[in-house]
């Protein structure tokens, strides 16, 4: 009984470990992509609006990726 209750304790850990992980993985690119879409916002109709806009759709792009690796 001991024996399981570490196996699971140690499975609860290890999956604490990969989702902080996770969310410290995309935190960061989540943050540029909303940088991003705010900049086009605030320059909507200019040259600086079209190139934040390519940035964001490039950055979801980028996390996209993130989470089918995680599924995949």
């Amino acid at each position: 009984l001991n024996a399981m209750l570490d196996r699971i304790d140690f499975l609860v850990t290890k999956t604490r470990e990969v989702t902080n992980s996770v969310a410290h993985d995309l935190r960061t690119p989540l943050s540029r992509l909303r940088r991003r879409l705010e900049e086009a916002r605030d320059n909507a109709g200019t040259d600086e609006g079209a190139q934040a806009l390519e940035l964001a759709i490039e950055e979801s792009a980028g996390i996209l990726e993130t989470f089918n690796a995680i599924l995949g």
